[in-house]
């Protein structure tokens, strides 16, 4: 069992946070090193026991996992089917 959030949020600002009752959060925000901003993100799908974070990322870098992060599928291959099975529906992570 893992505590969340997975990042340190002592020294971060939260700049959104979305909710899907109690299944999903996504945490997006930023703190300040010699004096730039580094970005944070921090999806957890509860219901299915997956964290995904990406922390202390440059501005010029944002977009790019920004895109990685809206394009990830998880799926689970259930044991007595060959079909894949979509956890997280595209249309909650964007």
């Amino acid at each position: 069992m893992m505590n969340v959030p997975l990042t340190q949020m002592s020294d971060k600002t939260i700049t959104s946070e979305f909710r899907l009752n109690k299944d999903i959060r996504i945490t997006r925000g930023y703190s300040v090193k010699n004096n730039r901003r580094k970005y944070f993100r921090e999806d957890n799908y509860f219901k299915y026991g997956v964290n995904i974070v990406y922390d202390n990322i440059d501005e010029n870098n944002i977009n790019k996992y920004e895109q990685y992060f809206n394009n990830i599928k998880i799926y689970r291959k259930d044991v007595n089917e060959s079909e894949k099975v979509e956890l997280i529906p595209k249309s909650l992570t964007n």
